[in-house]
């Protein structure tokens, strides 16, 4: 995943309910998928994704665990 501060906080605040997403991050010629799982710290860890740094991406939830973990 390339580092994104702004997606980094998006996890922390308005994903807090959820224990884990697929997220799709694409740049100008490919898009690659992430999964990440919340910790019981409210921490984020996330694997998969494009590879490198400072190029520009975005980054799209597919699908969050927020509504069937209760």
């Amino acid at each position: 995943m390339i580092p994104d501060a702004e997606f980094e906080q998006k996890l922390k605040t308005e994903m807090k309910n959820a224990s884990r997403a697929t997220i799709l991050e694409c740049d100008d010629t490919e898009c690659a998928q992430i999964q990440c799982e919340q910790d019981n710290r409210g921490n984020w860890n996330c694997t998969g994704g494009l590879e490198g740094e400072d190029r520009k991406t975005t980054k799209t939830v597919l699908m969050s665990s927020e509504d069937d973990d209760e």
